[in-house]
């Protein structure tokens, strides 16, 4: 044990060395996303997505058509931003979508109209689910800090902050438990079993319930601040096991074939509105 101590301040400093270039490098990679995001919903992401809408939406035959062309006239441009929307898929489907248009206009009949008409619907249904989540994404801090200083009271203010960082702080060390104990589940099976000395059992013990339950205390108390975060949609159940259970590239390629079968599907649900 004293060998042990030895090593502590050599092991702190490189741990302290360590964290701030992890902090430094995620701060980094973070204000690069938001820029980039900023961006995305400046140039195009938002523009795209309102033209979009407005085709959908207008009645008007005249209007509609003079819409569409217009939208396809901007966005297959030499000047067009659509590699700005960070989705490969929605980019491939707009370039489809683009050959389904000019198959259309040589040769305009109603199958290459309702054939046109459902690849644009469901590109307008895959931009709305990503201007909402990027909208959400850049706005998640504005309505926790809109909540704070909703009041004048400085010491409620305070108060709510430090909820905040007691939340994300017990998040943080549960998080640590856990794969602690799973980590010791693995060695006593597989490995050498992880041997705590006796003088501090008792320690640990207490560390290890006081922050559950202080965890417990704050999934309660904290629901207030997670409630002014989360501002994501709402996803489906399936979805979220397979992030849990699989890889993020598995996961995301199985919930894509999924995503592609839906709007199979929803063909038989668009209303095909009337070409001329």
């Amino acid at each position: 044990m004293e060998e042990i101590k030895v090593y502590i301040p050599l092991i702190a400093t490189l741990f302290t060395i360590f964290s701030g270039y992890i902090a430094t490098i995620r701060y980094k990679k973070s204000d690069r996303f938001y820029s980039s995001l900023t961006e995305n919903m400046k140039e195009i992401g938002s523009p795209f997505y309102l033209s979009l809408r407005s085709i959908v939406k207008e009645k008007n035959i005249y209007k509609r058509n003079k819409l569409i062309a217009g939208f396809f006239e901007e966005n297959s441009s030499s000047k067009s931003k659509v590699y700005l929307l960070n989705n490969n898929y929605i980019i491939e489907w707009y370039f489809l979508l683009d050959e389904r248009y000019g198959q259309y206009i040589s040769n305009p009949n109603d199958e290459n109209w309702e054939e046109f008409w459902v690849r644009l619907y469901q590109l307008y249904i895959m931009m709305e689910e990503e201007y909402w989540k990027n909208f959400n994404t850049l706005n998640r801090e504005f309505r926790w800090l809109r909540y704070v200083w909703s009041t004048n009271n400085y010491l409620y203010r305070t108060f709510k902050e430090l909820i905040r960082i007691l939340t994300d702080t017990l998040n943080f060390l549960s998080s640590c438990i856990l794969l602690f104990f799973a980590f010791a589940l693995w060695m006593k099976f597989f490995g050498e079993p992880i041997v705590i000395p006796d003088e501090y059992t008792d320690l640990v013990i207490s560390i290890i319930t006081l922050v559950l339950m202080l965890w417990g205390l704050m999934i309660a108390i904290g629901s207030i601040y997670t409630s002014q975060i989360n501002l994501t949609l709402k996803e489906k159940r399936c979805y979220k096991l397979l992030k849990i259970m699989l890889p993020q590239k598995i996961a995301n390629k199985i919930i894509d074939k999924f995503k592609r079968w839906e709007d199979r599907g929803l063909k038989n649900k668009i209303e095909i509105p009337d070409r001329y």
